[in-house]
């Protein structure tokens, strides 16, 4: 059985739908996640094959190196163009990070495989490689028998329309999707209704929620909601371009018709008004289909056809298939035996210290970002200070060791 070690800085989205979904898929292989700053060299000698998940930093440099000299077989997953992240929000200011822009492809060098979900990532990013070995897969999703979803029900007076996307889209949401808003608005205000998720348009006649942490709560909402069309935007730089069309199947799931920016990822699965809708990315290109949808009934054909479309391409076998062909490594691969002790970790205290404040103060105000870290020192003095009071009462916890192979499963 092959060994499997999942690495992240922080368990994430990425980790969860993009890794650990697919692995699922497989009985005969083990895997685990830890975070970076936690792995030991006991932790790469258990394992055969190393995964990092959007590896960028110093600290997982060091666990990659450490793991490629102990013959692992290290694979790269990546499912965004992190060497192009627009500046905007505070999470894609760390990105910036000069050290963040060095590390990524020194991580790369390093691995055997680059797997992607968007072609063009694997395509800008295999020059990093040096076998230039890059993966291209789908991710696996499950959906609900068709006459549990609500499809395809334009009502014949009040047509739905759905937005749902986080904050970092709010300036395309603001520059192309309020102005077409205001003008269907204007025209068809008894019959239609808008409702936004995450991004705020700035519009008052929409009805706006916050975004929902709990994903099956976002679910339940929208469902009882019954929307006819869920839109979607995406900006023109490389960086939305090279992101997966995770709203193709979010919308889907959801019983929606999708209308989408005729641009990468969407325009490599959309085929207009055959599986979707496509507009020109301009304002004026979303009124006009707009437009349409809600003077004239679109065809149910179009969701059937969307249903169908990721029930063969996104389902279990689909995926299993296409990922125990391209790489066999994932059944087959056995890593030499070597000893904890080879394995070489460099000393990472002062270098995670010096990461971790680079991050603070790069996504808080220099007043924020000083409050966080005196904190986080109180924090550390307080647990020290408890760990010794338990030495001296005697009161010694015994450490627990478990077996490497504890799935997630």
């Amino acid at each position: 059985m092959t060994k499997i070690l999942i690495e992240e800085p922080v368990f994430s989205a990425s980790a969860k739908i993009g890794v650990i979904d697919v692995l699922n898929l497989f009985a005969d292989i083990s895997y685990k996640f830890l975070p970076t700053s936690s792995i030991t060299s006991e932790d790469i000698m258990c394992c055969d094959i190393f995964i990092t998940v959007r590896g960028s930093e110093y600290l997982t440099y060091s666990v990659v190196s450490a793991a490629k000299n102990a013959g692992r077989f290290i694979m790269y997953f990546l499912d965004d163009d992190l060497l192009n992240v627009p500046i905007g929000d505070a999470v894609s200011k760390t990105y910036y990070d000069v050290q963040v822009k060095n590390y990524l492809p020194k991580i790369l060098s390093l691995s055997d495989v680059l797997w992607c979900v968007n072609p063009k990532v694997g395509n800008d990013y295999k020059k990093f490689l040096r076998n230039g070995r890059v993966v291209v897969s789908s991710v696996p999703v499950l959906l609900p028998q068709v006459n549990a979803l609500t499809g395809f029900h334009k009502d014949d007076k009040v047509t739905r329309f759905l937005y749902a996307g986080s904050k970092s889209h709010s300036d395309n949401v603001c520059r192309i999707i309020s102005p077409a808003l205001q003008k269907i608005y204007d025209e068809y205000k008894d019959n239609v209704h808008f409702c936004f998720i995450g991004a705020d348009p700035k519009l008052n006649f929409v009805e706006f929620n916050p975004f929902f942490d709990d994903y099956d709560e976002y679910r339940s909402f929208v469902l009882s909601r019954h929307f006819d069309y869920g839109i979607a935007v995406v900006g023109e730089d490389e960086f939305y371009q090279s992101k997966y069309f995770n709203k193709y199947i979010e919308y889907t799931q959801l019983g929606c018709i999708g209308i989408y920016s005729d641009l990468p990822p969407y325009s490599t699965v959309i085929k207009n008004r055959e599986n979707g809708y496509m507009y020109n990315n301009t304002s004026s290109g979303l009124y006009d289909v707009l437009k349409m949808l809600v003077s004239s009934e679109a065809s149910s054909k179009v969701f059937e056809n969307a249903y169908n479309d990721i029930s063969i391409h996104n389902s279990s076998e689909f995926v299993h298939g296409n990922i125990a062909e391209e790489i066999p490594e994932l059944c087959a691969f056995s890593a030499p035996e070597i000893s904890a002790d080879k394995i070489k970790i460099e000393n990472r205290c002062f270098q995670a210290y010096v990461f971790y404040l680079r991050l603070i103060f790069a996504q808080y105000t220099l007043t924020t970002a000083i409050s966080i870290c005196i904190t986080k020192v109180i924090c550390r003095f307080i647990k020290k200070a408890n760990c010794l009071k338990n030495i001296l009462l005697k009161k010694r916890h015994k450490k627990i060791k478990y077996p490497f192979c504890k799935n997630l499963k």
